[in-house]
């Protein structure tokens, strides 16, 4: 359905509400592509910043830290009302001070 209605007003909700279902299931890879499509199709900001903010938490357990971090921090500075502004600053800030992969082959 979303490939076939890939421009239509539900597809930002439609995308959301699967991408939720997979992300409850701890199925975080097929959730990733969901929750950043209905990011980009979401005509609703309080929608779109929710999908960005599981973006990242997707991204973060699938191993992928640093996109997860810059998104969290693209999150964190949103405007408000924004829910999710504590969690993705401190989560951003936890995962920046990790040392990166390529700094430990060093």
């Amino acid at each position: 359905m979303l490939n076939d209605y890939g421009d239509s007003e539900f597809a930002g909700p439609a995308a959301y509400a699967l991408a939720e279902m997979a992300f409850a299931e701890k199925d975080y890879a097929a959730a990733l592509p969901l929750f950043h499509r209905a990011a980009a199709k979401s005509k609703e900001p309080a929608v779109a910043l929710s999908a960005r903010y599981f973006e990242a938490r997707c991204l973060e357990a699938t191993g992928r830290k640093e996109e997860a971090a810059d998104i969290y921090a693209q999150v964190a500075e949103a405007g408000n009302p924004n829910p999710y502004r504590e969690d993705a600053r401190w989560t951003a800030a936890s995962i920046l001070r990790q040392p990166r992969k390529k700094d430990l082959m060093r």
